[in-house]
């Protein structure tokens, strides 16, 4: 006979899922690539995306939405055959999920046919939501009955449904564009002036609803610190809506595109170092103290180069150059994030996990952006090191110490940073040199910068088979590491031809990490 304790792992295995196709929509979103498979159900005529990272986008959400769709159905099944009888209402929220599930699916169609319609957009999300909600509800009410805590129910049902409220209004404030005219934060006029002009109105509307759900969260989670079963779930949600706060204050200025990265590569060596999914608050400690660091980092690099930003094509759009944010706003952001991030990973993880985060910091502002990159056409090679800090991280999160296999994927990432940042300094070499930053194909010229690219891409390769060696990762790995490095040395060998390899060099090296840090942090489940 099927358990409970089975359908209730299937139960939120999904609603991970249905999260994790949420979470990929929002990526979907922020680099542009809702039509990166401009058809539907098939990607331009095909049943397999194109060599374009957009594309790979766009795919990637439909496949693990289709995944979710398949974990629904078997968690319905699994609810009339466990609960049908004992617990009925389980199975009618998993069968009402299935529902929801469904028409998701025929309005993502419908939003690729309609071109990214802003109000198609705001209704698939929110839909989207409705299910994670039905899933998570499914997964609750299955646990075994509690007394619970007296008024908690309540004040924890209305802080769900204003946050889904929040949203709604923020995702609609990004659709209708807004937010465009609000230059500063918290308010729109500049420091702490006040704009309620125009569009501005219904982005300050925003603001003052998270201010006052912000409130109701906080008030929550106080009430829920005080039961010990509850204490870990209160403060992750602390922690999360502090660094909520802290993204929609500086998303334009911490690069939230760059710690997508990051943050997958950290994740990948707590994964492999502790040999299967490690305890949930180290893993969120992680995540949130690593995406502080880079977001600090980043934010102080953008206060240091506004200047050359402004002479960039590339850059001058930028809060800072543009002059939408005051630049001691990002300093003071920078320094707050790198500070809140360092607890967070000390208290949540370890001291060695801090320090190591820390390093990385320090490395990106004051190795790379203040002291090599206006003075050295090696600069990103010595600077790649701070973006080659995460799977350390991660794994002395993991285990407290650092091993070989470590040290080989902080290799990966120090190798593979040259040909990516040169691919990328090739196609606009024309704003570097302008902005005089000696960047290597301008002070040496493309033909040496390929050149060495292909050197680092091997080194790259030959590092990232050091897990197989040491015996952390299996033949399976092995595999996928050698076929993927395979593409990586090939495709920097065919850039040697001309300028079009030069941006499939650029978007294929993304996609290599991605993958090989993908198939690293599997490694523990397969042979």
């Amino acid at each position: 006979m099927l358990s409970a304790q089975l359908f209730r792992r299937v139960a939120f295995t999904t609603a991970f899922f249905a999260y994790l196709q949420i979470a990929l929509g929002g990526v979907v979103r922020v680099t542009g690539s809702g039509l990166g498979c401009p058809d539907w159900p098939l990607c331009h005529g095909r049943p397999y995306p194109a060599a374009d990272i957009h594309s790979i986008i766009e795919y990637s959400h439909r496949t693990v939405g289709s995944v979710t769709e398949l974990l629904i159905t078997a968690t319905v099944i699994l609810a009339w055959v466990v609960w049908r009888t004992r617990r009925p209402v389980v199975a009618w929220l998993a069968t009402a999920s299935l529902v929801a599930g469904l028409s998701e699916a025929l309005l993502g169609a419908g939003v690729v046919v309609n071109e990214l319609a802003s109000w198609l957009v705001l209704i698939h999300l929110g839909l989207a939501m409705i299910i994670l909600g039905l899933l998570l509800a499914t997964a609750v009410m299955s646990l075994p009955a509690s007394t619970g805590v007296p008024g908690l129910r309540r004040s924890t049902m209305m802080a769900a449904g204003a946050t889904y409220l929040l949203l709604l209004t923020g995702s609609a404030v990004v659709a209708s564009n807004a937010d465009n005219g609000c230059h500063s934060w918290p308010l729109c006029g500049g420091g702490f002036a006040v704009d309620f002009s125009g569009a501005n109105a219904f982005t300050m509307l925003h603001r003052g609803a998270v201010l006052l759900i912000g409130v109701l969260i906080v008030y929550m989670a106080i009430r829920a610190l005080r039961q010990p079963p509850l204490r870990p779930v209160a403060i992750a949600t602390l922690i999360v809506l502090a660094l909520q706060v802290a993204l929609g204050a500086g998303a334009a200025i911490t690069k939230p595109r760059i710690i997508l990265l990051l943050e997958i590569t950290a994740l990948a060596g707590m994964l492999v170092a502790q040999g299967g999914w490690p305890a949930t608050d180290l893993v969120l400690a992680v995540l949130v103290g690593g995406g502080l660091a880079a977001g600090g980092a980043n934010a102080i690099n953008m206060w240091f180069d506004r200047d050359i930003d402004a002479e960039m094509t590339r850059t001058r759009r930028r809060p800072l150059p543009a002059g939408r944010i005051p630049p001691w706003h990002a300093l003071v952001l920078g320094i707050g994030l790198s500070a809140v991030a360092f607890a967070v990973l000390w208290v949540g993880a370890n001291l060695l996990a801090a320090a190591l985060d820390l390093t990385g910091a320090l490395i990106y502002v004051f190795v790379y952006t203040i002291w090599l990159k206006r003075s050295t056409p090696q600069n990103i090679v010595i600077g790649g090191a701070a973006g080659a800090m995460p799977p350390l991280v991660g794994w002395a999160a993991a285990t407290g110490r650092l091993d070989l296999t470590a040290l080989a994927f902080f290799g990966v990432v120090l190798f593979w940073t040259p040909p990516h940042f040169w691919a990328l300094a090739q196609m606009i070499k024309n704003d570097y040199a302008r902005a005089n930053v000696p960047m290597l194909p301008v002070v040496a010229g493309e033909q040496s910068a390929k050149r060495q690219s292909i050197v680092y891409a091997v080194l790259t390769v030959g590092a990232s088979l050091v897990p197989f060696l040491t015996g952390a990762a299996g033949a399976v790995y092995l595999a996928g590491a050698i076929v993927l490095g395979l593409g990586l040395v090939g495709i920097t060998l065919l850039d040697l031809e001309g300028k079009r390899w030069t941006r499939r060099l650029w978007t294929y090296s993304m996609v290599y990490l991605a993958l090989l840090f993908a198939v690293f942090s599997v490694s523990p489940f397969l042979p």
